[in-house]
């Protein structure tokens, strides 16, 4: 019996993809600053921001930057991503680092050292403050100091290879880096102060907000020099046609200029979105043996819709129990035919819901659902809103709705 063939995995959408199209300013700059930094042996490069509207690529210009620097600059570079759950917990922190230096019991010699302090200074015994990844404390007080665990970390030789090596660099992105607390904020600032001996490249991705979130969470002190903030648009027309053109060529398949012009301009020149309607394309390749206009186009059009509107569902899921207020905000923003409407009636119109529209409203802007305009209204920052958005919560609502 002949094997089923499957179609090529693309990979998800939060990874580069075979072939990455656009943002060339973008690469270009932060190449730039890699090769600076290795010519130089600057302590830190400065804190590189990625900031844009769910969907955008945020993840995806971090993710082929990296590769990009790994393959161009071979093992003088070493590339660490790290949540912001790992970015507040320094043992955490400490202990990928010494992995990705490939100096794991070191790491874990330099967190008991540092646990052994934390014990001492709050008086309690050694046995009772040794601790291993993973290991929560109680209050700040309790937790080891990442300046004393970078400076025990030179002691024991974890970075013997690299310190003092200029053409050694240590290249670290924390996603979704809004999200950080002031814990991990404070982690940045003391990384990037140097006493890490290694030369460090630290670019964080997150939504358009999240330079305000740091300044605020850094009480004023200056985070680790922003060196440069790019604020991400979507694809030119052109860029996304090249995007799912020359991935499709990557993968394999030669499809009609009609085709992907179509899935290109569905995507509406998200990266995002583009993933999806090429996963659709591959589906329907695997079934139909090609794309050509009709059923197989159109099928892979639909996987894409639901692949977008699976990802705005998402984006809902992260604000608890106040989601489905959203829904007067989108039908006021019907009423009046257009894409944003002023703050004050976004959130009069959840207040006529259940009186929490500040609330509902901030936090929706807080995690991407909503976002700020140049002029300083509200939008939902995102492609055709009102088909993807409206099916999102009204399969959100459903959701919530079962026992």
């Amino acid at each position: 019996m002949k094997a089923k063939r499957h179609p090529p995995r693309l990979g998800t959408a939060r990874d580069a993809p075979p072939y990455f199209a656009g943002r060339r300013t973008e690469l270009a700059a932060l190449n730039s600053r890699l090769d600076w930094l290795c010519e130089t042996g600057d302590p830190s490069a400065g804190l590189s921001l990625i900031v844009g509207v769910p969907g955008v690529g945020k993840t995806q210009l971090c993710a082929k930057f990296a590769a990009d620097a790994v393959s161009r600059k071979g093992g003088n570079v070493l590339h660490l991503a790290v949540g912001t759950i790992t970015l507040s917990r320094p043992v955490d922190l400490i202990m990928e680092i010494a992995k990705a230096l490939g100096h794991e019991r070191k790491g874990r010699s330099i967190a008991d050292i540092a646990a052994r302090k934390a014990g001492r200074s709050i008086g309690i015994g050694a046995d009772v403050a040794k601790v291993s990844v993973g290991t929560t404390f109680d209050t700040p007080r309790h937790v080891p100091n990442l300046e004393s665990m970078l400076k025990d970390s030179k002691d024991k030789g974890l970075w013997k290879a690299w310190h003092g090596r200029r053409d050694k660099v240590l290249v670290l992105t924390v996603d979704e880096l809004q999200t950080a607390d002031a814990e991990g904020v404070a982690s940045l600032r003391v990384l990037h102060e140097g006493t890490h001996g290694c030369p460090l490249l630290t670019i964080g991705a997150g939504l358009q907000h999240l330079p305000n979130v740091l300044a605020k969470l850094d009480d004023n002190r200056g985070i680790s020099r922003v060196a440069e903030t790019f604020r991400l648009g979507a694809l030119s027309t052109t860029e996304a046609v090249e995007a799912v053109a020359g991935n499709l060529q990557a993968l394999g398949h030669e499809v009609p200029e009609s085709c992907v012009v179509k899935l290109a301009e569905a995507s509406h020149g998200f990266p995002q979105h583009v993933h999806g309607y090429l996963a659709g394309a591959l589906d329907a390749i695997a079934r139909y043996g090609d794309l050509a206009d009709g059923p197989p186009l159109a099928e892979a059009l639909a996987w894409g819709d639901r692949a977008r509107t699976d990802y705005y569902n998402s984006r809902l899921e992260v604000i608890p129990h106040k989601t489905p207020a959203m829904l007067p905000v989108i039908a006021k923003m019907l009423e009046l035919d257009q894409d944003a409407i002023g703050e004050d009636e976004a959130v009069a119109a959840v207040d006529a819901l259940n009186g929490e529209g500040r609330t509902v409203v901030n936090a929706a802007i807080a995690h991407g659902v909503l976002t700020f305009t140049n002029d300083g209204m509200v939008s939902f920052g995102i492609p055709s809103f009102r088909t993807h958005m409206v099916r999102a919560l009204e399969i959100h609502a459903k959701r919530r709705a079962r026992p």
